[in-house]
């Protein structure tokens, strides 16, 4: 072989080799999806084609040697095998992801082609066609390779618009995306309850969601720009200030901070903030504060807490009473002793009946004490008219008030029936007068009034009530005072004269008996007081009379039970000087024994609470052998759950005077066993 066919040969060889890598090539990049890089290879492919055609017809026209021809006739039909089966496979393996009809039906023609061609080359080699022929077809073949080149081109190009155009709709549907998520996040920042801001390193607000409106009455454009110092309480400045600091300095923490902020009117909001510093970026650094109005919350927990110190001092105050309830038993018993073994006239009567009436004013301080600690029992509730009640204590009113105030009673003609305690009610007139009194130091008028009315408020049940007004003419009661004036010890008097307890223990003492105590300032001065209390529908009750001999004996037994030793010795003296026969024991297991003895105590009359064995138990134990047996009970103090097992007319309320235990007793012992 000559050098100039060898070189023919290589060519040949080099070019189609080319084109059918090429061809693999387009065939992978179909396959991928990617149509403009099949484009690319396709041209490639193209071009190598052409010069493997090119090296034919000069091998031709140069050498002219028909075996040589022939062998690249062969060489071509083998590649040409390769390559139209690689455009056959391609287009049938990925006609969904060629989306232009003309494309696929370019590649499926240009696979035929090359079949044809090789059977074109086998028919030279064998014989069938002449080689001289050969030009004629090889140019054929370029000019049918440029056609279809042509055609795949104008395909490949719709295809690369399609994608281009398919691109910019995914563009425009990820920008409406984009759009979309950035309303819907506006939307949830313009309507979230809490207050979105931001503010800067100089406590400047730079953004403030629109909630800011509702919260604190500014519009968000004017919130923007306000300073730290304008809107924080002065107490808060300094501590919300160090806060901001820190969250600066420290962004990986959540940091909150609590405080007051300047409502538009003037008022004072309570806002929970957390602090979060934004990512560093374009721009200054700031902070996004997230407030949450916690103003209701701090309402409600400030009177928790004061419901609980209340409690509290109610609990000290139930306790202190009873123990001091105990002494006062003691002294009122050992004064009317006294006072019995002394002749008239004698020296030490003024003296005793000065502890007498200190006795007096220390026990109305323990009731004080006990309806504030509502732990106080309506004793004794009857019918009473109010009527009166009031002009029973006018002539006291009067002496209590002074002469530079006037006193105007009710003066009504038909009755104020209220089922009450009398002593109670007139605990609660006397409070209130002396609160008027208080508010007139120059003088002025005094007017108790009594009208019916019928009630539907929430703190009450709807029904018929009587309003008793209380109405001075002095200095009203001041705003800020107004939250506290039923507080425990809350007083405005001077150091020592005033307990702060009497409106406390008013208020008690009325929501006990149903009704509901409140005031307010007369539009001419002065304040208003209204005790409201349930209308009674029965009428009066007759009082009650007994006989002279209700204070005296005749022998019967009673066993006292009492753990205190002054008040059980005093009790036991005041008894056996009246013709009772006294067995005492400490508490219920000393006295079991002595109750179940034969014949054994007429009455027990007994502590109700006391260590080891208190009353309730020990009368149940002594029910259980003796149903006949009656027992009576006494108490200074005692949880409401225990005296709601006690029938009021079976307990006599300590501190007692010698004459009421023994009318108590008198009584307990003609009534029928409970």
């Amino acid at each position: 072989m000559t050098q100039g066919q060898t070189i023919v040969v290589v060519s040949s060889l080099a070019t189609q080799a080319a084109v059918t890598l090429l061809l693999g090539a387009l065939v992978c990049a179909l396959h991928r999806g990617s149509h403009i890089e099949a484009f690319r290879w396709w041209g490639r492919a193209w071009l190598a084609q052409a010069a493997s055609l090119v090296s034919i017809a000069l091998g031709f026209a140069f050498v002219h040697a028909p075996s040589l021809v022939g062998l690249l006739l062969g060489v071509r039909g083998a590649m040409c095998l390769v390559g139209g089966g690689a455009c056959l496979l391609a287009a049938a393996m990925k006609r969904e992801a060629l989306v232009h009809r003309r494309l696929w039906a370019g590649l499926m023609a240009y696979g035929l082609w090359q079949l044809g061609a090789m059977l074109h080359a086998v028919g030279v080699v064998l014989g069938w066609w002449s080689v001289e022929g050969l030009v004629v077809l090889v140019a054929g073949d370029l000019v049918l390779e440029a056609v279809l080149g042509a055609v795949l081109v104008a395909s490949l190009l719709s295809v690369a618009r399609a994608q281009a155009d398919e691109g910019i709709a995914g563009a425009r549907k990820a920008e409406g995306a984009l759009r979309a998520q950035e309303n819907r996040s506006r939307r949830l920042i313009e309507n979230v309850s809490d207050v979105i801001a931001t503010v800067d390193s100089g406590g400047v607000f730079r953004y403030a969601s629109p909630s800011v409106q509702r919260v604190l009455g500014y519009e968000p454009a004017r919130y923007v720009g306000m300073r730290d110092e304008q809107l924080l309480h002065p107490d808060d400045l300094s501590a919300t200030q160090a806060a901001f600091a820190e969250a600066f300095e420290a962004p990986e923490r959540v940091h909150r901070v609590v405080a007051r902020c300047r409502h538009r009117d003037g008022s004072f909001r309570t806002l929970e903030s957390v602090l979060n510093r934004l990512p560093l970026g374009e721009g200054p650094v700031e902070l996004v504060v997230t407030s949450r109005d916690i103003s209701e919350r701090r309402t409600l927990e400030q009177k928790l807490a004061e419901v609980q110190r209340l409690d509290g001092l109610g609990r000290l105050a139930g306790g202190v009473a009873h123990d001091f309830n105990n002494l006062l038993t003691v002294i009122v018993g050992a004064v009317s002793s006294a006072k019995a073994g002394l002749a008239v006239g004698h020296p030490l009567n003024d003296e005793l009946d000065e502890i007498a009436q200190a006795s007096t004013r220390a026990t109305a301080l323990t009731r004080q004490l006990l309806a504030f600690a509502r732990q106080q029992r309506v004793d004794q509730p009857r019918v009473l008219d109010l009527n009166h009640l009031v002009e029973g204590l006018a002539k006291m009113l009067r002496r209590l008030i002074g002469e530079s105030i006037e006193l105007v009673g009710p003066g009504r003609g038909h009755p104020a029936l209220v089922r009450a305690d009398p002593g109670q009610l007139e605990q609660v007139i006397v409070n209130l007068a002396v609160n008027a009194r208080d508010a007139m130091p120059s003088g002025g008028r005094l007017t108790l009034e009594l009208v019916d009315c019928r009630l539907e408020e929430p703190e009450l049940p709807p029904g018929d009530y009587v309003d008793l007004t209380v109405r001075d003419t002095g200095t009203g009661i001041a705003e800020h005072l107004k939250d506290h004036l039923f507080e425990p010890f809350f007083t405005t008097k001077a150091l020592g004269k005033g307990t702060g307890l009497g409106l406390a223990t008013s208020y008690a003492i009325v929501r006990q008996h149903g009704g509901c105590l409140f005031f307010e300032n007369a539009e001419r001065g002065g304040t208003r007081f209204h005790v409201v209390l349930p209308r009674a529908e029965e009428g009066l009750e007759p009082a009650t009379v007994r006989p002279p001999e209700a204070e005296s004996g005749q022998g019967e037994v009673i066993l006292l039970v009492e753990d205190d030793g002054p008040v059980r010795t005093t009790a036991a003296r005041v008894l056996r000087g009246h013709g009772y026969q006294v067995l005492e024991a400490a508490n219920g297991e000393e006295a079991l024994p002595l109750a179940l003895e034969s014949p054994g105590p007429e009455l027990v009359l007994t502590d109700l609470v006391m260590p080891r064995l208190g009353g309730l138990a020990l009368a149940r134990r002594l029910k259980g052998s003796r149903p006949e047996l009656k027992v009576a009970f006494t108490t200074g103090y005692s949880e409401q759950e225990e005296l709601g097992q006690v029938r009021r007319e079976d307990l006599l309320a300590k501190p007692f005077e010698p004459t009421q235990l023994l009318v108590f007793v008198w009584d307990k012992l003609r009534s029928p066993p409970s």
